[in-house]
């Protein structure tokens, strides 16, 4: 449960944050209020998912844990995210730039930190592109090993900047 109690310091600082911001010189605050809960029912459902993918992807045999893996028991946007990455990675473009608390790698590090798999193999014109990107791979290690042939060492080359430098 300690992922409750950090995500709860986050809504606080983002809340108050966004009061300071929000909160108007002047004049009515009916247009700030309503953004401010538009804005924090964002970040509350995008905070969910991200709780409950820590609790559906679980494979501890306790009751608790089980119901939280039940299908049933997930959000249907986490549900649909996780169908999809069953084929990609999580992307930038998964989630709505300004209620996120959490990035990407924090999905990647839980997705693939608790054994989650994603299938990069079943895309019909991936092969074509797995061979181009094995060339593009080779030419970066090509090129690593000429940069090691051709660099001076490392204490040499520190030995040369300062000599530059006393010159």
């Amino acid at each position: 449960l300690e992922p409750l109690e950090s995500t709860g310091i986050v809504l606080i600082e983002a809340a108050a944050a966004m009061i300071a911001e929000f909160l108007p010189f002047g004049g009515a605050v009916s247009a700030s209020a309503a953004r401010f809960n538009a804005l924090m029912g964002a970040r509350y459902g995008s905070i969910t998912n991200f709780l409950k993918l820590h609790y559906c992807l679980s494979r501890r045999p306790e009751p608790f844990w089980r119901d939280n893996a039940d299908p049933a028991s997930i959000p249907d946007t986490l549900g649909a995210m996780l169908a999809e990455w069953r084929h990609r990675p999580p992307s930038r473009f998964d989630f709505l730039v300004g209620t996120e608390s959490f990035a990407p790698f924090n999905y990647q590090y839980v997705l693939y930190g608790m054994g989650f798999e994603t299938d990069l193999g079943s895309d019909a014109g991936g092969s074509a592109d797995a061979a181009h990107a094995e060339r593009l791979f080779e030419r970066i290690r090509s090129f690593g090993r000429q940069a090691v042939a051709e660099l001076p060492e490392h204490r040499a080359l520190i030995r040369q900047i300062g000599e530059g430098i006393a010159a």
